[in-house]
């Protein structure tokens, strides 16, 4: 995952003369026009990618690289998905995301990049599900809420909320969905809100326990590691990652990319170094190769590029070995035994702690 260089990409265009410059994840339509290619969670596809799902067609300023204008935002078959505009980067005025079935999904005002008043969302059959009311510092509150049944549970910002959440990209407990629910008081959550994770067969596993005071969130226990956090990381409004696309945030057009898995990997490499103090560590790339079975068991980890410190790069190696599960290599149709190579690069922030970027897997097999 990178940010895409839009700065490289105008000044090719301005140097070269040409009539229209392309590139592998936006194209230049106009002096004011850009079309832009997405993945379902708006990160930049290569236009002829596999995961690319939508494509944007956008007002935009060159002289600042941000968008300015309307624009429309249209999935695979041609439907719009999304309308919206910008104002010198920022979301001004309504904005209306629609289902595949072209009813509306959500709507909202926005007033110098702020949500104000009632963002709605709605089932596909364009019933209302869930009212969200925004104030002028920001401020949300629950205002109604309506199940899969159509059954209002959540009246004047008063009520007992359940949703499902689809989980985004790769899931480590292999659970494609999960529940949150409890008490709304005055429009927000109040007390005990258990997690549920849902398999396939939409069977619940109790997996976090929750706890907010007057909106403010308490704390949380994870129950599959017995950890505690403080911030939760479960989202309460259904989530929509439009926001994203702002960011120009390109992935390679890969399944490890598209699923996020190259996210987790690097996220787990942080939480394993989390609790030391690294300041003395130089930035510098690992690498590292792995066996991965049919079934995604892996084993056999050899550093080919390990930390110069030898204590860090015990305990690094040791949590590395602690991850349970890698997407197998997908081949002819199926799935087959093979060997990864895993790469990416370490730099230590102000405050001597880890944090990883730039994470390629290579599958020595892959199609």
């Amino acid at each position: 995952m990178k940010k895409y260089s839009l700065l490289f990409f105008l000044c090719c265009y301005l140097c070269t003369g040409m009539a229209q410059q392309s590139s592998a994840y936006l194209k230049r339509l106009s002096d004011s026009t850009i079309r832009m290619f997405l993945d379902e969670k708006y990160y930049l596809a290569q236009e002829n990618c596999e995961f690319k799902a939508k494509e944007r067609v956008a007002g935009f300023d060159f002289k600042t690289n941000k968008f300015h204008g309307p624009f429309k935002e249209f999935n695979l078959n041609g439907r719009m998905v999304l309308t919206g505009n910008y104002i010198a980067g920022e979301k001004d005025g309504l904005f209306t995301a629609f289902h595949g079935n072209g009813n509306k999904k959500w709507t909202v005002q926005f007033s110098k990049d702020v949500p104000i008043g009632d963002w709605t969302y709605y089932y596909p059959d364009e019933l209302p599900m869930l009212i969200m009311k925004y104030d002028s510092t920001g401020g949300v509150r629950v205002d109604s809420y309506w199940d899969t049944k159509r059954k209002k549970l959540v009246d004047n910002g008063k009520g007992t909320f359940s949703m499902i959440y689809p989980f985004q990209g790769f899931s480590e407990y292999g659970y494609p969905s999960y529940n949150r629910r409890g008490k709304i008081v005055n429009g927000v959550p109040e007390g005990y809100w258990p997690i549920y994770f849902l398999d396939h067969k939409n069977s619940a596993t109790l997996a976090a326990e929750e706890y907010f005071k007057e909106g403010a969130f308490q704390g949380g226990l994870n129950l599959f590691t017995d950890g505690s956090y403080t911030l939760s990381p479960f989202s309460f409004s259904p989530i929509d990652n439009f926001v994203r696309a702002e960011q120009f945030i390109s992935k390679d057009c890969n399944f490890d990319e598209f699923s996020n898995f190259n996210q987790y990997l690097m996220q787990k490499f942080e939480q394993i170094l989390s609790n030391y103090n690294l300041k003395s560590l130089m930035n510098q790339p690992i690498s590292y190769q792995i066996s991965v079975s049919k079934k995604g068991v892996p084993k056999s980890l050899i550093f080919t590029r390990p930390l110069d410190q030898p204590k860090v790069q015990e305990v690094l190696e040791r949590g590395i070995n602690m991850i349970p599960f890698y997407y197998p290599t997908w081949k002819d149709g199926q799935e087959i035994d093979d060997t990864l190579q895993v790469v990416a690069d370490l730099q230590v922030n102000e405050l001597g702690k880890a944090q990883f970027y730039n994470l390629k897997i290579q599958r020595n097999n892959s199609k």
